[in-house]
């Protein structure tokens, strides 16, 4: 019933709203207001005067003398421009998704707060726009959507990118071991034309390829113990210890584990005080379990580099975070698997906001 209600209150869009530079587009079913000036989609919340006002007053004073058909203009070119894919409308909100990403992929890099876009970053881009190319140009940058939330959601779609693609390859070196099995080798084409130049004897052959399948093997064997699964959820041991079986840690930290939940001052300090914290509070007294717990959150394949991720853990979460969800943040800043950023933005709707 409070459901119903609320869609009843849902405030619509006026006319009387153009005299702010506003019209009105509908996203997921919901009618949002949008900027005829700089294209900016704001919240549904936001469909209010002194909200409107307060964004024209704010972001485009200089166009506080435009009557109504001024901006009854603009709003009737911006409804063409949607329907145009091709047009310079499209390929404006396109730039402005890819954009936003690679701010959040630098705010990620630099383990920085992800309000520091909207607070700095973008203020700080208009500036240098405005002295170094003119004013005209800056309402562009309007369109480019760096809210704290944005830039959570940029850094969770390419930490799951970069996932993916660490997935996809796993997969990859099963199906290449599977026609390795059958003395197919056209996914390896170097191999391929290394057999045929130099003539290879076919029990070579088989020897050889022998050896790349035993490569392969302990190549996948390597990288499935950085990416462990543990039941229920991947990262149970981190999120939630004290309902882990102790069979399903690893069989290194399993002493420092019983220990752990043996231990009275360690449950209390867990339900009192926020996850991040208690894990690093671990680190001296369960260092093993503490790695552990770490490399659930972004795999290291060296000891350097997971004393560089404790230390990035410790920046972030020092910084602006008291949660424990900060995996995508850390592999963003750490992976050198780089994100596609362009396939990411294929996958967005063409309204930057998204």
């Amino acid at each position: 019933m409070d459901h119903v209600e609320k869609n009843v209150k849902k405030r619509k869009y006026s006319e009387d709203f153009l005299q702010y530079g506003f019209t009105s587009i509908i996203t997921a079913g919901i009618e949002k207001p949008q900027c005829v000036i700089c294209c900016e989609v704001l919240s549904a919340e936001c469909m209010k005067p002194n909200k409107l006002k307060r964004h024209f007053d704010s972001k485009h004073p200089s166009f506080a003398g435009k009557d109504a058909n001024y901006f009854r203009s603009k709003a009737d070119g911006l409804k063409k421009a949607r329907l145009d894919t091709g047009g310079k409308y499209h390929k404006q909100n396109v730039a402005a998704v890819e954009t936003s990403y690679l701010v959040a992929l630098r705010i990620a890099r630099a383990m920085k707060p992800h309000t520091i876009a909207e607070d700095l970053l973008l203020p700080a881009a208009k500036d240098i726009v405005r002295v170094m190319i003119g004013d005209k140009f800056v309402p562009k940058l309007g369109a480019i959507s760096l809210s704290n939330d944005t830039v959570r959601r940029r850094i969770d779609d390419m930490s799951a990118d970069i996932l993916d693609q660490i997935r996809s390859f796993q997969m990859k070196l099963q199906l290449w071991h599977k026609k390795l099995d059958e003395n197919k080798i056209y996914m390896l084409p170097t191999l391929s034309a290394f057999f045929e130049e130099h003539d290879i004897e076919p029990d070579k052959r088989i020897t050889m390829i022998m050896s790349v399948k035993e490569y392969l093997h302990m190549l996948a064997d390597e990288i499935s113990s950085y990416f462990p699964n543990l039941p229920d959820t991947p990262f149970a041991l981190a999120r939630s210890p004290f309902t882990v079986k102790v069979e399903d840690v690893p069989d290194t930290a399993q002493e420092e584990f019983i220990e752990l939940i043996n231990s009275d001052a360690a449950r209390t300090e867990f339900f009192t005080m926020p996850v991040t914290k208690f894990w690093i509070k671990c680190l001296q007294s369960y260092p093993v379990l503490f790695e552990t717990v770490l490399r659930l959150l972004l795999p290291f394949p060296t000891t350097y580099l997971c004393e560089t991720g404790f230390s990035s853990l410790l920046v972030i979460t020092s910084k602006y975070r008291s949660r424990l969800f900060v995996e995508d943040d850390l592999r963003c800043a750490l992976a050198k698997t780089a994100p596609r950023i362009s396939d990411l933005v294929k996958k967005k709707q063409s309204q930057p906001s998204h």
